[in-house]
C-alpha cells in the first residue's frame, strides 16, 4: 500500500488524472474512471494511514482513524449502491421531486459529508506531521485545499508527503 506514496508526482498525476479523462463507450468509460476514483481513495488512505502511524512514533496524539475508514468503506459501497439503483431505474419514471429520488439525495448528502471529512482527515494528518503539533484551526486549510483540488494539489502534496510520510 505503500508503494503510491513512493511515486514521483508526475507518476502519480497521471495515474490519477489520465483514466478520469478517458473518453470511450460507455462500458470502458465507467470502468477507467472507477479505477481513476479508487486509485484517489488508496492515495488517501495510504497518506492517513502511514501519516498517523508516523504521528504516532513521533509520540503526538492520534486522530481517530475509525470514521475515516467507515467513510471510505461507505462512500465506495455507497457508490456501487448508487449506480446499481441508476440501471434498474428506467430514466422515464424519475421526476426531480419524486420520492424515487429519495435514494439518491440520501446517497449524494453522505458522500459529499464522507468526501470532505475524509480529505479533512488527510489534510489535518499532514499538517500536523509538517508542524510536529496539534494543527491550530485553519493551519490546514491550504493542505484541505489542494488535496480537493487534486490534479493541482498533487504536485505541491506529493513531495511533502514523501518526505514526512514515507522517509
Amino acid at each position: 500500500m505503500q508503494n503510491i506514496l513512493l511515486l514521483k508526482r508526475w507518476q502519480l498525476f497521471l495515474i490519477l488524472v489520465l483514466p478520469m479523462a478517458w473518453t470511450s463507450p460507455e462500458p470502458l468509460n465507467t470502468i477507467m474512471h472507477s479505477i481513476s476514483w479508487a486509485l484517489l481513495l488508496w492515495w488517501l488512505y495510504a497518506t492517513s494511514f502511514y501519516g498517523q502511524k508516523r504521528i504516532l512514533e513521533r509520540g503526538l496524539t492520534p486522530m481517530n482513524f475509525k470514521l475515516f475508514r467507515i467513510n471510505i468503506v461507505l462512500s465506495v459501497l455507497l457508490t456501487v449502491l448508487a449506480s446499481f439503483i441508476e440501471r434498474f431505474m428506467p430514466a422515464a419514471n424519475r421526476d426531480l421531486f419524486s420520492f424515487q429520488n429519495l435514494p439518491y439525495l440520501l446517497i449524494g448528502i453522505y458522500l459529499a459529508y464522507a468526501s470532505i471529512q475524509v480529505v479533512f482527515f488527510c489534510a489535518k494528518t499532514l499538517t500536523k506531521l509538517e508542524n510536529n503539533r496539534e494543527p491550530l484551526a485553519g493551519e490546514w486549510l491550504t493542505n484541505f485545499i489542494l488535496f480537493t483540488i487534486f490534479p493541482i494539489g498533487v504536485w505541491f502534496l506529493q513531495p511533502r508527503i514523501k518526505q514526512l510520510v514515507v522517509s
